[in-house]
């Protein structure tokens, strides 16, 4: 009897396979051969998922920073709604050595780049930054329909300081070796935003 292959997860070994090769080698010294060895697997059956190495590193960009569960952080949050938005944005990257090495070749063909290679890179993290923005504004504006946040920052100025403090912070994990720990600068970054937060109306 043959054997059923599942091709979601065949899918996500070759994701995975794939990240171990473009955080080891880079993008540009990455071959499709080199993917299939670390997935145990020959070239052609790469080429049935992806069209091209290209393809595939985009695959593996949107798996490193795409929309994944919400774990709750240890510690009790300073303000509930203002820890979940940093928490939504923080979940939405993999908080591992491999994030950074590729998002090196990533930013470097948005960089350095050929202008066709620049203007597809650029549209590809458009769309990512577009869908956290919209995920904050989202949550910004249920809560304050509940009366629950009351902000004096639109949600696009909130979503790029977020944005830009958990990518830094992934930064300095990466590169120090010593300081504090992501966990506890995301409570600080959820407390100073808190302080933006506009007092509700006196009671008469």
């Amino acid at each position: 009897m043959p054997k059923i292959v599942d091709k979601q997860e065949r899918a996500l070994g070759l994701l995975r396979a794939a990240r171990t090769v473009f955080a080891k080698k880079g993008f540009e010294e990455s071959r499709i051969e080199d993917v299939a060895k670390e997935a145990g697997v020959s070239k052609g059956l790469v080429y049935e998922y992806f069209r091209s190495k290209e393809d595939l590193f985009f695959a593996v960009c949107d798996q490193l920073a795409g929309k994944r569960p919400i774990t709750p952080e240890r510690g009790a949050p300073t303000n509930p709604q203002i820890s979940a938005i940093v928490q939504e944005v923080a979940s939405n990257y993999d908080w591992t050595a491999d994030f950074f090495l590729v998002l090196l070749d990533y930013w470097a063909k948005i960089l350095k780049g050929s202008p066709r290679q620049r203007k597809k890179y650029l549209k590809h993290v458009e769309a990512f930054y577009a869908e956290r923005r919209k995920e904050i504004g989202e949550f910004l504006a249920n809560n304050r329909s509940k009366g629950e946040l009351r902000l004096g920052v639109s949600s696009d100025v909130l979503a790029n300081l977020v944005i830009a403090c958990v990518e830094g912070i992934h930064m300095q994990e990466f590169l120090c070796s010593g300081g504090a720990g992501k966990d506890e600068v995301l409570a600080l970054l959820a407390d100073l935003i808190r302080r933006a937060e506009i007092p509700a109306p006196a009671s008469k």
